[in-house]
């Protein structure tokens, strides 16, 4: 992490402090002349990777309260910014602090505007910074650091008017709701305790007039003022402060303002310079005076703090998944030599079965050839039920048809024998070479009933083929018809011509295994 520096910067001079593990460390101051602008620029040089936190406390400071209208995003910052130009000509030190909106009419946004008014006190120190790419946070006034020291001190205060004592004299913000409302740098009379707590007392009398006559404060209200001084000057300024009907003084120890904004260093004394860049590096307020082109550094140094973040944690995964990946390849290389070890194990074992079995009669392709020869006889020695009983199936189906002899037989095709000519087949099932089949021829004659029409002795013959082809492991053929049936002569059917009993011929394949 980037080391932190606080610039404390007033129109004589820049103090350089150290920030490391909640203490301040003062390190260098240099005035505002050409010497001091040399050694800080040597300075800043040698610092390049610190982060700057840069505090004023001037004179040279204005604030306009105005209630700009409801708008937001683009709209908004265009108006803001052509109100600062309005009421601070020529100086880019500006910010808007909005407090809230009106909770009737339009609802207008209610907006305090403020601006360091003589850049020229600051220029020669950003300069500087620019030229060295120093990573500059941003600029603060002490008024805008007041609101976070009156929620420390008194947090159920309403309105209060802070003030505290510093190199430039004494300064008096007043704040109401947590929101900055107005402040004033006022010259120090005097260094003694008295003369401070009596100017303390008539400069707060001269803010609350001023105050009542802009309508900030209520007139006849009671407004609570919080002094911050050392506790060796507490006593001298509780017998000069003296309350009235419009201003209670409260002379606060500034040591416990300290350790209520979590301080760790003493107070030496009551200036409150050291409390208030505390209050910076604990919580720096959003609303500050450096343009974004003084910040640009600070922004490339957070996206590089980021893209190194990211860096890390992508770093971080590659390990965590290199780990898991080394650690499941070594759970692999384990298992790999366990199951190797037990393959080993079981060839041994599986060597010494082989060893210990009485020797074989043949050897193991004499033995595959038998088994081959056995299966070629299981094949060959299939029974003729199956054919037999698809027949008498078709026979039961179709009674004018009379069985005279089945030849059965096996075969490696299902024709043995061509078909005539004449005959024609009926293709039940795909015929595949190289099988074996059971084949039964079936000759028979047909019923008397049919035997007078040589159409209807045809019909009866495809019908029997047809009843024994619903088997789909069949092959059925016609191989001989009860009729001569060519194309060249015509088909007739004479009842009453005379002829011999019709007989036909079927064969029926049926592949075995």
């Amino acid at each position: 992490m980037a080391q932190q520096r606080i610039l404390v910067i007033d129109s004589a001079q820049v103090e350089v402090w150290r920030a490391h593990g909640g203490h301040l460390a003062f390190e260098s101051r240099h005035a505002n002349t050409e010497d001091g602008h040399a050694t800080f620029d040597r300075y800043v040089r040698a610092h390049a990777k610190c982060r700057y936190y840069l505090l004023t406390d001037v004179v040279e400071e204005g604030f306009q309260f105005e209630a700009i209208p409801a708008v937001s995003g683009a709209d908004r910052k265009a108006l803001i910014t052509r109100r600062q130009a309005q009421y601070f000509y020529g100086s880019p030190l500006t910010t808007a602090i909005s407090l809230g909106r009106d909770s009737g009419g339009r609802r207008d946004e209610r907006v305090l505007f403020a601006a360091l008014t003589r850049p020229a006190i600051f220029e020669p120190w950003l300069a500087i910074l620019r030229k060295g790419e120093a990573q500059v946070t941003g600029l603060w006034s002490t008024p805008l650091l007041a609101p976070a020291l009156v929620r420390a001190i008194a947090p159920n205060v309403r309105r209060a008017l802070l003030v505290t004592l510093g190199r430039g004299g004494i300064r008096q913000t007043y704040v109401e709701d947590g929101k900055l409302r107005f402040s004033r740098l006022a010259p120090a009379p005097g260094t003694s305790a008295g003369d401070m707590a009596t100017a303390c007392e008539a400069e707060s009398s001269k803010i609350y007039q001023y105050l009542a006559g802009q309508r900030i404060v209520p007139r006849g209200s009671v407004l609570p003022v919080l002094v911050l001084v050392h506790a060796t000057h507490r006593g001298v300024f509780d017998r000069h402060l003296r309350s009235s009907d419009e201003l209670e003084f409260v002379a606060t120890d500034i040591q416990r303002a300290a350790e209520a904004i979590g301080q760790r260093d003493p107070q030496p004394d009551s200036f409150a310079t050291s409390l208030f860049a505390h209050a910076l590096l604990r919580n720096p307020p959003q609303e500050q005076f450096a343009p974004p082109d003084e910040q640009r550094f600070d922004l490339l140094g957070r996206i590089r703090i980021g893209l190194m973040g990211i860096g890390g944690l992508a770093l971080a995964g590659c390990l965590v998944f290199a780990g898991k990946q080394m650690i499941e390849t070594m759970t692999l290389r384990n298992q790999n030599e366990v199951t190797t070890a037990q393959a080993s194990a079981d060839l041994v074992r599986y060597h010494n079965l082989l060893a210990a079995l009485p020797p074989m009669p043949a050897s193991a392709t004499e033995l595959r050839s038998l088994v081959g020869r056995y299966g070629e006889i299981e094949r060959a020695s299939a029974s003729p039920a199956p054919l037999f009983g698809e027949i008498s199936r078709a026979m039961d189906a179709m009674p004018q048809i009379e069985v005279d002899r089945i030849d059965w037989s096996i075969s490696d095709t299902p024709d043995p024998q061509p078909a005539t000519p004449e005959a024609h087949g009926l293709l039940a099932g795909l015929e595949k070479p190289g099988t074996t089949y059971a084949v039964a021829t079936v000759a028979g004659r047909l019923a008397g009933n049919v035997s007078s029409s040589q159409r209807a002795q045809i019909e009866a013959v495809n019908a029997f083929a047809e009843e024994l082809g619903r088997n789909e492991g069949l092959l059925v053929t016609v191989v001989r018809m009860p009729v001569d049936v060519e194309s060249q002569r015509a088909l007739r059917s004479d009842a009453g011509s005379g002829s011999d009993v019709p007989r036909f011929a079927v064969r029926v394949a049926r592949k075995l295994g």
